[in-house]
């Protein structure tokens, strides 16, 4: 600090201070002119400007010591500085936390401001003033808190000069999390010993939820538990942030017995309390199974072999035991093939179980078997004789046939026998029938058996007469169109003889309108879907047909399927009209779906979604699935895990594609081979259609759901055009060198194949005859555009493909079937497919 002396007349003096041990200031100023003297005080900082300042007058008199008690004031005063530091910033509940205060002020000592704490932000402080400068606190509930850390100082009672820490100050705000480790329930497992089993952790949770796919997993195996064997473990530190991380293998090499595992998941040094899971393993269960018939009869010896296989020892020495109420009627118990001979009709209830050396015993196998009474001959009844007219067919009539035996007619098995030459079609039904072109007598005779004895041959005779014909009426087959549009109604296959002088007489019964009524080919028009019934009479002049009737379903216009972005920025399923107008959501469910096609009656959409994050357990990765819905978005059922590119044939069948090996091992090879499977809709995986180390993708099945088109990844060749049928064919469509080709789109009259090409730089939209051999022709595209993802309407007049500007805009568009006018469907769309009406 500095003293200054002043006054009249005299020159200034200083003199500097310094602070003594009892932090009082004490300073000796000699020689000061007698008179009233100024005497100031000033205590500098660092860059010697004044923190605090005092003055006060003296009279100083001639040799007389003159004591001066000067009182300070702070000078540019400033409340004081703090910040804090906590470790950890981010820790679990229930988990003390140290803050520790960093306080500053100019005219103070640290260790005389005084700190309290607001350790929630609720502006209601936790603590009251204090000089320490360190505290702890735990907080009980997961959640993000600003703290607020507040500092005095104590310059003058009473205290004063209070402040915050500053908004930057860091950390400012805690992380307060929770962590639960699920390390799966308790099981008990009958393994192969050279398999590994898997442990389950990924019901694993963090607090928030958030956390959850960003967890590492420890797991740890448990050598020390008490009645515990030791495993040989995979992986004992998985420190991968993804959903199946928690996924473990270990192979229990040391032999049956109780396995230990703990697992604890961390969330950024953060641990949770271990769980544990006990497994306990023994080797397979020896298997077995019965062969025996389902029914008998009074008096028959019946035979039950039983069958025995231990899936961990091939050659293994079986025990087998025959079980039940009845088991005493066997003639051996313990044999693998034994018999018995029912004396009493009624059911028959026997079980076997197969041993091993272990011993453990199989899963018992029940086995049934319905006696019935004693078998009688069944009676053959080939009708009255009867008569016919040539030309025509006549049917007999074994109907009457019978089989004594309660219950049993209906289980007869006929054989007809033509005696006299006309064959006979359907000589195993009750009726049948055959057509004579000659006019005579002609016998036919009948046996029927009852499963175990042949009855005695019937025999009917048939008079053939000749006959005048009326000619035949053929209206077709049932067909279908739109509304609107005029059907063509084909019955030029009338009259099978051949009749030349056909009069037609076309009528529709349901409304609409029939033109050209009297022509062999007429047309049918109808304004509103439905299904319609049209009649044909044909007249020969003399003798008139029956009316043939043809029913024609009407179906509304078609509508596009596509994928777009919903409300909430997710890819979801939508259907509009072919002009884009009357936009209609399917689907609305968090992920993205994309993918849809319809089945061939317009009933069922099925697409892929992510919505499950399914996991691939051959590759580890998520991967989408096929889901189906009802046409207007109801009734979402997952088909499908794992796969994509879903197709639908005419009858109902599904193709996809899926990573896959053998479907009960993962493959041996690194990376995935991409295969085409078929799938029943509603029924199991039945096998893949492709095989071989290539990828195949975008199947396509043809109008009569016999083959499949799809485009394959050859290391050497790039991305070309395959057919497969359904009995294993495989045929190269295409081989377009320097260029890849894909998505593939058959044509509905099964004639051509539409696809996408960069033979000519950008992708374009070409066309193939289904058979091969002719060169395909462009139908789309233009400079600087990418076309693809072609879409056949119903009728094969238009095809919907994807417009996308390079690292621009992608839209639908709709040209005709040989490209011409293409116009705008629907913008910022993909996945392009049709909706037939209904």
């Amino acid at each position: 600090g500095i003293v200054r002396v002043s006054g009249e007349p005299m020159e200034l003096r200083e003199s500097e201070v310094a602070i003594g041990v009892d932090r009082r200031l004490r300073t000796r100023l000699q020689q000061i002119p007698i008179g009233n003297r100024q005497i100031s005080i000033s205590l500098l900082d660092s860059s010697r400007q004044a923190l605090w300042q005092a003055d006060t007058t003296v009279t100083v008199m001639t040799n007389v010591t003159v004591s001066a008690i000067l009182r300070l004031k702070r000078v540019a005063d400033a409340p004081p500085t703090v910040r804090f530091e906590a470790a950890p910033a981010t820790n679990r509940t229930n988990r003390p936390i140290v803050f520790r205060a960093i306080v500053d002020d100019t005219h103070d000592q640290s260790d005389s401001l005084q700190v309290r704490w607001d350790f929630d932000g609720d502006g209601e402080y936790d603590t009251g003033w204090s000089t320490a400068k360190e505290d702890t606190h735990a907080y009980p509930s997961v959640g993000d808190y600003r703290v607020v850390a507040q500092v005095r100082d104590r310059s003058n009672p009473p205290l004063q000069n209070t402040s915050n820490n500053s908004a930057g100050s860091i950390p400012q705000v805690i992380r307060v999390i929770d962590l639960v480790a699920q390390a799966g329930r308790d099981s008990t497992w009958y393994v192969n010993l050279a398999d590994p089993i898997r442990l389950d952790g990924t019901g694993s949770r963090g607090f928030p939820a958030t956390l959850s796919d960003s967890l590492s997993y420890h797991w740890k195996h448990l050598v020390d538990y008490p009645g515990g064997v030791r495993a040989s473990v995979e992986n004992t530190f998985n420190a991968n942030h993804s959903h199946d991380a928690g996924l473990l293998k270990f192979l229990p090499s040391e032999g049956v017995g109780l396995y230990a595992f703990a697992l604890t998941v961390e969330y950024a040094g953060i641990f949770s309390e271990p769980d544990t899971v006990l497994l306990q393993v023994h080797s397979r269960l020896p298997i077995a199974g019965v062969n025996a018939p389902t029914q008998a009869r009074v008096g028959e010896t019946v035979t039950l072999i039983g069958i025995g296989s231990d899936p961990d020892a091939k050659d293994a020495t079986l025990a087998f035991r025959w079980r039940g109420a009845q088991a005493g009627l066997l003639a051996d118990t313990t044999a693998a093939t034994t018999s018995f001979v029912p004396e009493n009709e009624g059911t028959y209830a026997f079980g076997l179980v197969v041993g091993d050396t272990d011993p453990q015993w199989s899963v018992p196998v029940p086995v049934q078997i319905e006696v019935k009474a004693r078998n009688q001959v069944p009676l053959a009844n080939a009708g009255p004789d009867a008569a016919g007219t040539t030309g025509v067919a006549v049917t007999l009539d074994g109907s009457g046939s019978s089989d004594p035996d309660p219950g049993e007619t209906a289980n007869l098995v006929y054989r007809w026998v033509s005696l006299d030459g006309p064959v006979l079609s359907e000589a195993s039904s009750p009726r049948p029938s055959f057509v004579a072109n000659e006019a005579r007598s002609y016998s036919f005779a009948l046996t029927v058996n009852d499963g175990t004895e042949d009855s005695r041959p019937d025999t009917v005779v048939v008079a053939v007469r000749l006959a005048n014909w009326p000619p035949v009426a053929l209206a077709g087959a049932d067909t279908s169109g739109q509304v609107g549009s005029a059907l063509v109604l084909d019955g030029t296959g009338s009259d099978p003889e051949g009749e030349t002088n056909l009069t037609y007489r076309w009528q529709a019964l349901d409304g609409g309108v029939v033109t050209d009524a009297t022509l062999p080919r007429a047309a049918f028009t109808a304004n509103l879907p439905g299904s319609y019934s049209l009649t044909l009479v044909v007249s020969d002049g003399e003798l008139q047909s029956a009316p043939d009737t043809v029913q024609v379903r009407i179906r509304s216009l078609p509508l596009l399927l596509y994928s777009a972005q919903g409300p909430d920025g997710d890819l979801e399923i939508y259907k509009a009209n072919t002009d884009g107008t009357a936009p209609f959501r399917l689907t609305a469910s968090p992920g993205d779906d994309l993918q849809p096609q319809s089945s061939w009656d317009g009933q069922t959409i099925v697409f892929v979604s992510n919505r499950s994050n399914s996991i691939d357990e051959w590759t580890g990765t998520t991967e989408n699935d096929i889901w189906r819905i009802n046409a207007d978005g109801t009734g979402p059922v997952p088909l499908v895990s794992t796969a994509n590119w879903p197709t639908l044939s005419v009858d109902g069948r599904l193709a996809f594609c899926r990573n896959s090996g053998d479907l009960s091992t993962p493959p041996a090879v690194p990376d995935p081979i991409i295969h085409l499977f078929l799938r029943e809709v509603d029924e199991t995986v039945s096998g893949a259609l492709s095989t071989g180390n290539t990828k195949n993708l975008q199947p396509s099945w043809s109008p009569e759901g016999r083959r499949l088109v799809f485009s394959r990844w050859e290391e050497a060749f790039g991305w070309n055009l395959f057919l497969t049928d359904m009995e294993g064919g495989l045929t190269q469509l295409l081989d377009t060198p320097e260029a890849s080709e894909g998505d593939p789109a058959w044509s509905p009259d099964g004639k051509g194949i539409a696809f996408v090409s960069d033979a000519d730089g950008d992708k374009g939209i070409y066309l193939i005859s289904a058979e091969g051999g002719v060169p395909p022709e462009r139908i789309g595209g233009e400079p600087g555009v990418d076309y693809h993802s072609p879409s056949w309407s119903p009728d094969g007049t238009q095809i919907a493909f994807v417009r996308a500007e390079l690292g621009g805009r992608v839209d639908i568009y709709i040209m005709n079937a040989d490209g011409t006018d293409p116009h705008l469907a629907v913008e910022n769309a993909q996945d392009p497919a049709w909706l037939p009406g209904q």
